[in-house]
């Protein structure tokens, strides 16, 4: 028997959903819903209509729309979140969209649609803010100058190696407290060795700045910096006790351990992941409503760190502040 012919088409493919559903559902399950209903009937279903979409499927909060063409599927997705802003100020409950619109190559089955194409929307949206629209590096390099929007460089996505955020605040306490507590507890049976010589300090600084990279890295080039300088410095503190044989096992030790644990880091880091994703650089951008320009600065694309999710997001709305 003949296998079915697969069918392919290029898309351009736009996901949403509602930002905290969950919340404002455990709150006011009724209001929550009648409000969805009206947004969709009278703002999100006429401006995916009046852009040629069409609807493939709902999940509840969520909602995958296809487009013919990129330009219409971004000029719906920010006339959708201008006009939500407008109603958000006059209606309760607030209903905040995220959207996410990437375009490619999608396999059609029926009524409904998969493929990468589909995975990368859903990826972007939900790297998205609330009341913003991000687009794949694929579907921005399409949308560019042919849009009217104006397009800013901004915050979002220029991610820096490091992040901190309130966790990673919460643990460089944690460590400094560790670390000053070593000291203490250590200052007795190190002291008469040190004296004059600050390289026991310096060493536990360095572990303490190691962790503290560890922990806000956002990619692995930078996680594995922050693993080295975590236990390079614990290494040589173990093996420090130059006149007790144990004491130089044991820095030998854990130096081969960990060596070869670096080494197969670094093999699986290159042999199973995408490095043009790991490297590729990105930009961010926001749309300022009424703007009718792109501005210079947003022609010049940053480099940055990559998104953990593995796609270069890229905002082309972002709310106001």
């Amino acid at each position: 028997m003949e296998e079915r012919r697969v069918e392919r088409r290029l898309a351009a493919i736009l996901a949403a959903d509602v930002a905290g559903y969950s919340r404002l559902m455990g709150a006011d399950e009724v209001g929550t819903l009648k409000a969805l209903k009206a947004h969709r009937k009278e703002v999100v279903d006429p401006a995916i209509a009046a852009h040629h979409g069409r609807i493939v499927k709902t999940t509840g909060d969520g909602m995958l729309v296809e487009f013919a063409s990129v330009v219409d599927a971004v000029t719906c997705a920010v006339a959708v979140q201008g006009k939500m802003t407008e109603r958000n100020e006059v209606t309760e409950p607030k209903i905040t969209f995220r959207i996410g619109i990437n375009i490619g190559d999608i396999i059609i089955d029926g009524d409904d649609i998969f493929g990468d194409g589909v995975n990368v929307a859903a990826r972007v949206e939900g790297e998205c803010e609330p009341g913003g629209v991000y687009l794949s590096g694929s579907a921005f390099d399409q949308v560019r100058g042919k849009t009217g929007f104006c397009l800013i460089a901004g915050p979002r996505c220029s991610a820096a190696p490091l992040a901190i955020d309130r966790l990673a605040l919460e643990l460089y306490m944690l460590f400094t407290i560790a670390g000053i507590a070593t000291v203490l507890m250590s200052w007795r049976a190190v002291a008469p060795r040190i004296s004059g010589h600050g390289e026991y300090h310096a060493l536990l600084l360095f572990s303490v700045l190691g962790m503290a990279v560890f922990v806000s890295a956002q990619n692995l080039v930078t996680l594995f910096l922050g693993i080295e300088l975590l236990s390079i410095p614990l290494y040589i503190l173990c093996a420090s006790e130059t006149r007790r044989e144990g004491s130089l096992e044991s820095g030998l030790k854990y130096l081969v351990v960990g060596s070869v644990g670096s080494a197969t880091l670094v093999e699986q880091v290159i042999g199973r992941s995408d490095i043009s994703v790991v490297s590729n650089p990105e930009t961010a951008f926001s749309w300022k409503p009424g703007a009718s320009a792109v501005s210079p600065a947003a022609t010049r694309p940053a480099t940055s760190a990559p998104r953990r999710v593995g796609v270069d997001a890229r905002a082309i709305h972002r709310p106001a502040a």
